[in-house]
């Protein structure tokens, strides 16, 4: 996830290597807190996948128990920054 891609370009910054120019990295969250790190990362469709969710939850709420997985296939979108 992005916080995580931010510690590793940080810990990396601190032995000469950067991320963009020396190594590729690509996160994933699209945490607008990062902005400034120009991080490469894949935004998941937040809002589509709270309304399947909620949608699900509707669906199955007065059920004892669910008896099936459900397997949710999502279009993410690649935020080009710097880092990659």
């Amino acid at each position: 996830n992005d916080s995580l891609a931010v510690e590793m370009i940080e810990e990396a910054a601190e032995h000469g290597i950067i991320f963009g120019k020396d190594v590729p990295l690509v996160s994933f969250d699209d945490n607008k807190e990062y902005l400034s790190y120009g991080l490469t990362t894949i935004a998941p469709p937040l809002g589509k996948i709270g309304e399947c969710l909620a949608r699900m939850v509707m669906d199955n709420i007065d059920k004892e128990s669910i008896d099936q997985i459900v397997c949710m296939k999502v279009e993410s979108s690649l935020i080009k920054r710097n880092t990659a």
